[in-house]
């Protein structure tokens, strides 16, 4: 939630240039936080966890959910912080 909330927070910055541009720009930022969810879970799952890869019901959502595994818990949600300040420029 935080992570969605920093981009669409940066999505709303700047001065208002016109509805089409604003709402144009407003719009890309929402379709790159859809696109950060698949590439989020590749990078966690494959690189960092070395599970295979899915989007749903894979091992990532299986040790969250069912394990209550606090670090895998705790990767998942720096992974999102992480790739929504990059994404938003803020680093």
């Amino acid at each position: 939630m935080i992570a969605i909330a920093l981009i669409v927070g940066h999505a709303t910055e700047g001065d208002f240039a016109g509805w089409g541009i604003s709402l144009r720009a407003y719009g890309v930022a929402l379709v790159s936080a859809l696109v950060l969810y698949p590439v989020r879970q590749l990078g966690v799952q494959t690189l960092l966890l070395r599970k295979r890869f899915a989007l749903r019901g894979g091992d990532l959502d299986r040790l969250v959910a069912q394990e209550r595994n606090v670090g895998a818990s705790a990767v998942e949600a720096v992974s999102y912080l992480a790739a929504a300040i990059l994404l938003t420029g803020l680093a």
